[in-house]
């Protein structure tokens, strides 16, 4: 079995099964701060679906996605966490 692949995850074939072909399952995550609604989160799994189908040629359902939301106070940028950045934006 080849190393964990962060880009793709693949499946192999059990031996002697129909096929010995690889099957690559590409992962796209998307971490981003929480305030999505279900509605755009849902346009933007659509969306990056059928970008990687357009560019490699994949089938939609073997394209996983994965959103994942951090809260502000647990994301930081240049040692300052973005609950903190926004607070310092307004006063």
């Amino acid at each position: 079995m080849q190393p964990f692949d962060s880009r793709a995850r693949t499946l192999w074939s059990a031996p002697g099964a129909h096929s010995e072909r690889r099957h690559t399952m590409p992962l796209i995550q998307v971490v981003q701060t929480p305030g999505k609604t279900a509605e755009e989160k849902r346009e933007l799994v659509r969306e990056l679906t059928e970008a990687y189908v357009n560019a490699t040629g994949s089938k939609p359902e073997s394209v996983w996605v994965t959103v994942s939301e951090v809260a502000t106070d647990s994301w930081s940028v240049a040692g300052a966490t973005l609950a903190d950045r926004a607070a310092k934006a307004k006063a």
